[in-house]
């Protein structure tokens, strides 16, 4: 089952979206998870991009990534090419998190991501 079938479906949600005080314990995400590890992109508060599987979550937005990939765009003045960097098993805190979407898989795959050139995100204040 795929995340946009499981957020239309009549099942109850215990992942998304969180409700204020609503307790969710580390067994009852995996749980509800465990058949989803849907490929996400998450935008860090300093600009870093990443990928990967998630695979776990908790009510601050901690999330938990596995077979992570770090992608470096550089600028089109830059002459290194762009790069992806590998780290595995990744924990990313939820107060670094900016943005958190699903990867079209078959998009994804389809890109030379070490041709790609673009400007630097930059970071981000919390106001």
């Amino acid at each position: 089952m795929s995340l946009n079938s499981y957020l239309n479906s009549e099942s109850p949600k215990h992942i998304f979206p969180m409700k204020p005080g609503l307790q969710c314990t580390h067994s009852a995400l995996t749980n509800n998870l465990s058949h989803l590890l849907e490929k996400v992109c998450i935008i860090t508060v300093d600009g870093r991009t990443l990928t990967g599987s998630l695979v776990s979550c908790d009510q601050v937005t901690n999330l938990v990534l596995k077979d992570t990939i770090e992608r470096i765009i550089r600028p089109a003045e830059d002459d290194e090419p762009s790069m992806e960097q590998p780290h595995g098993l990744y924990l990313v805190r939820g107060d670094n998190v900016v943005i958190c979407g699903l990867v079209d898989e078959e998009l994804d795959g389809s890109i030379d991501w070490t041709k790609v050139r673009g400007e630097v995100i930059g970071s981000t204040k919390h106001a």
